[in-house]
């Protein structure tokens, strides 16, 4: 029997693709008998579910997981105690050593998610996943696993706090990392596949992959993704497509077929492992397997693929390969702003935001640099906090500015993506030390072009400073691609020709370059339109990169045009600049975009005699301007993120006027729409998301909460005097919830309107289960609640005349 490791794993997958096995839920459902959750049949009924792992092995699965997936949920949820979960897990995984095959059968224990794409995470609960994770892998490791599958990911931060944890107590077991996706590319937490391959990659999984999602077709589009963004072994392992509701049970369509024509493609992209999920059954297994021994007798020839020069976040992601200039925002430093410095001792967080809203409103930051050095040693814990706070608020691309490696490890561990390191000088102790970071995180460096603690005043020096670079590089074993140089900007105060000695360093080096461009104008009277002039010089010597205030507009128009005229790209950038406005006053629309409810406050208060209130100004002003930004959302010339931007900045608006005096539109709506997951399913993003756009429209909207029983949603609905419910549902498993959740409301309130929604549900579903309305989208919710009102459904009557 092999002994299974990083190394003979990956030696494996350049000779074969392996066969993993498919759905559990589905097969193990009807063994619950009053069990909460399927993975407790591992210690009540182990041998039904050896059987299932056992059918498997017999279909030809090379690779069978544990029933241990779901787990983790029920952790976080408090529906199961650590130690009875950490049973679970090793009965789970103790089951796999049972399971009998002629193959050298390679034994996985699959972990779930905890939270299942939550919108950020406290410092604690971060350490809480981390700590789980942690146990979890010490108990399927004694009970004689071969490796760690974790699949249905959908929040990149979380998956990397699982990967540290697993990592702590093995750096050597295999580790397979999937990722889900909905339909339209995106993870439920809002992150593409590509962003997840740089990341998975940057932490040395050992194979990269995708399942569940939205079957066959819809998952190899995924896959070609993943492939574009990282060079290793690929994992696929689809659903059986959206299930058909028949006689109430979700029954899915035959898709081995489909899935058989599309394998081909797949192992060209660099698949290696290919599996299934929900819908599936062992004779999926049995169909791969035939088609996987025919297939490999010819191999397509995988296509050439390579370490990508990028960097990212969570949800933004910069590819050096495609695009030209890399600006970085500078306002988020403790040390150079002092504006930001007070407002950070008042209130970290709001002045954060508000910075970062700042920085990225023109739309021309590609990346923030941040530097909390001056109160590192007063605030313990600062670099933590900061990096789980950007991640919640926009997940910027960052550049992690101080000079200690501790504080930059810290930082960099809560990092769901590849950095910037800002920055190192070229002495051994220093640079060393960045090395170490880089080769346990990836990311880009950059590298000052210092020999000693003397800065450089001469370009001699700074060439000597190269050539010792070239050294330290190999020695070690850095991609010069992942390098930035920085040939240090000094003020021209001293010394004019400061400059041209940079320029030329930029012209003539090979590497990357970047440049903290307001050090040259440092002292100097003007300087906005000295740092641009400068800007645009440096970028037409085809400078990299400049840490530089991007909400200058003098350093963005310099930006959008030297862009333009040595870079080749578009003077407009994005969809949001293209949007326009009719009627009066479109720079509200703009606004809105742009996330400044304060400019709108302001285009209000220079017109204010025009209107008898804030919310006349409202009703004919602002209001027409968020529907065509509804309208361009249905149109598809705007997307997802410009919508929640103006439902969020609208919100603001909403709260800056009501305390100014007056009702909004809504008023007569004094009772709120209640939103909840149903019962067996804890997705939640989707959900946010609409509650997010109908406040932007003025709508009361509250969270309900995930994995709610009908119970629980009636009581609440009755206890918060809902005038509406949302019912949200996005896992075949919970339509079945969902249908008894509206059975048992219009038992209770007749006439309480609820709505349905979510990637499994259809408008004919919502007809047949009793809905009264169907929204597929955040912006038609909208609509249906206005219809609901119109027909005198919903509002303030709701539970009042409702109730039996």
């Amino acid at each position: 029997m092999t002994s299974w490791n990083h190394s003979s794993f990956g030696n494996l997958l350049k000779e074969k693709v392996l066969v993993m096995d498919g759905a559990y839920g589905t097969l193990l459902s009807s063994h619950l008998k009053g069990l909460g959750s399927i993975e407790e049949l591992n210690i009540r009924e182990p041998e039904v579910v050896l059987g299932i792992h056992q059918q498997y092995a017999d279909g030809g699965a090379d690779i069978v997981k544990s029933n241990t997936f779901g787990v983790f949920h029920s952790i976080f949820r408090e529906k199961l105690g650590i130690e009875p979960a950490l049973d679970i897990i090793e009965a789970g995984s103790h089951l796999l050593k049972h399971v009998k095959s002629n193959r050298d059968l390679i034994r996985f224990a699959s972990f779930g998610p905890m939270t299942a794409g939550m919108w950020g995470y406290t410092p604690d609960e971060a350490q809480r996943i981390a700590n789980v994770y942690r146990l979890a892998v010490e108990r399927a490791l004694d009970a004689g696993i071969h490796g760690i599958l974790l699949e249905t990911f959908s929040d990149l931060l979380e998956m990397r706090i699982a990967i540290h944890a697993i990592r702590s107590v093995s750096t050597d077991i295999p580790l397979i990392c999937q990722f889900t996706f909905q339909e339209g590319s995106l993870t439920l937490s809002g992150s593409g596949a590509a962003n997840g391959a740089i990341l998975l990659e940057s932490l040395f999984a050992d194979v990269i992959g995708v399942n569940c999602s939205t079957g066959p077709e819809g998952i190899l589009a995924h896959v070609e993704e993943l492939s574009r963004f990282s060079s290793g072994p690929i994992s696929m392992a689809p659903n059986a497509g959206l299930p058909k509701i028949v006689d109430g049970v979700a029954v899915y369509p035959d898709v081995r077929k489909k899935m058989l024509e599309l394998l081909p493609r797949a192992l060209k992209f660099g698949v290696r492992i290919v599996g299934t999920c929900c819908g599936s059954t062992p004779e999926y297994t049995r169909a791969l397997r035939r088609e996987i021994d025919r297939v490999s007798l010819k191999m397509p020839v995988p296509l050439n693929r390579e370490t990508p020069d990028v960097v990212s976040s969570s949800r933004q992601l910069y590819d050096f390969r495609e695009k030209s200039f890399f600006a970085i925002g500078e306002r988020l430093n403790l040390s150079g702003n002092r504006t930001f410095l007070k407002r950070f001792q008042r209130e970290p967080d709001s002045a954060i935001v508000a910075e970062l809203e700042r920085q990225n409103a023109a739309g021309y930051t590609d990346a923030v640099d941040i530097n909390l050095d001056s109160l590192a040693a007063k605030k313990p814990g600062i670099w933590r906090d900061t990096v789980l706070l950007l991640e919640r608020e926009q997940s910027p691309i960052l550049s992690i500015d101080t000079l200690y490696p501790e504080l930059m490890k810290e930082a960099v561990s809560l990092v769901a993506g590849k950095p910037v390191y800002n920055s190192t000088d070229l002495t051994e102790k220093r640079f060393s030390k960045m090395a170490e970071l880089y080769h346990h995180h990836r990311g880009k460096i950059v590298a000052l072009l210092m020999t000693g603690n003397r800065l450089p005043k001469t370009l001699t020096e700074r060439q000597e400073a190269l050539q010792l670079l070239d050294k330290l590089v190999q020695v070690y074993h850095i991609p010069p691609e992942d390098i930035l140089v920085d040939p240090l900007a000094l003020s021209l105060a001293t010394n004019v020709n400061q400059f041209e000695m940079v320029q030329q360093i930029v012209e003539k080096t090979t590497y990357k370059t970047i440049i903290g461009l307001s050090n040259f104008s440092h002292g100097l009277a003007d300087r906005s339109r000295m740092n641009a002039f400068l800007l645009g010089q440096l970028m037409r010597s085809d400078i990299s990169a400049a840490i530089t205030d991007t909400s200058d507009p003098n350093i963005c128009a310099t930006i959008r045009l030297g862009n333009a005229l040595f870079h080749n790209e578009p003077l407009i950038r994005d969809e949001a600049e293209k949007m326009e406005f009719s009627g009066t006053f479109p720079a509200v629309g703009k606004a809105l975009l742009g996330a400044d409810p304060d400019a709108i406050l302001d285009i209000f208060d220079l017109n204010a005699s025009q209107y008898s209130s804030p919310f006349l100004f409202l009703e004919k002003v602002v209001s027409p301007k968020m529907e065509a930004i509804g309208e361009a959302f249905e149109a598809g010339k705007l997307y997802l993120p410009q919508l929640i931007v103006a439902g969020e900045t609208m919100k603001k608006l909403l709260n800056a006027l009501k305390e100014r005096g007056g009702s909004s539109e809504n008023a007569d709506r004094r009772h709120p729409v209640l939103f909840f997951t149903v019962q067996n399913d804890i997705h939640d993003i989707g959900k946010n998301i609409v509650m997010s756009v109908l406040q932007g429209f003025g709508i009361p909207a509250e969270d309900g909460g995930v994995d709610r029983s009908p119970e629980e949603i009636v009581e609440l609905a009755g206890s918060k005097k809902a005038g509406a419910v949302g019912l949200s549902a996005l896992m075949t498993t919970s339509l079945a919830s969902m249908e008894e959740t509206i059975k048992q409301l219009k038992e209770a309130f007749p006439n309480l309107p609820v709505l349905v929604g979510g990637a499994v549900v259809t408008r004919k579903y919502a007809e047949e289960i009793g809905a009264d309305g169907y929204g597929k989208t955040a912006f038609e919710a909208v609509h249906v609640i206005r219809r609901l009102d119109e027909k005198g459904k919903g509002g303030d009557k709701a539970i009042e005349g409702g109730e039996k």
